[in-house]
């Protein structure tokens, strides 16, 4: 926050300013709770592809998890951020999701950045 701007919540960003920073907080956020907890994992999810025509891709390949990850067992990891009490989870992603979770589980990893807090559901 500079004097003389205002502080603009990320949803209120266009498209192109939230593309620059979209999931790296929580992402970071996860691999620290991660590392912290022993549990392994690997980048899955295709971050800022180049494509031109992204959209043209099935959804279910558009929207794989974050991170596949080894615990006890193999289980996914979608990572998402919120400034607060609401998550804002689209109704395709939780569509393409489903058809991940049928394949291994799918944790949600939620990281509220204003209160520094996290929560790991599925």
């Amino acid at each position: 926050w500079r004097r003389g701007t205002k502080n603009v919540g990320f949803s209120s960003k266009s498209f192109k300013e939230r593309f620059l920073e979209m999931g790296d907080m929580a992402e970071e956020q996860f691999r620290l709770w991660a590392d912290a907890k022993g549990i392994i994992y690997l980048d899955y999810g295709l971050k800022r592809p180049p494509f031109k025509r992204f959209y043209e891709l099935p959804l279910f390949i558009r929207l794989q998890p974050d991170y596949i990850c080894e615990g006890q067992r193999p289980f996914f990891v979608e990572v998402k951020g919120s400034g607060g009490r609401v998550v804002k989870i689209k109704h395709e992603s939780m569509d393409a999701l489903h058809h991940w979770n049928s394949e291994l589980t799918v944790w949600f990893f939620v990281y509220d950045k204003n209160n520094h807090r996290a929560a790991f559901v599925t």
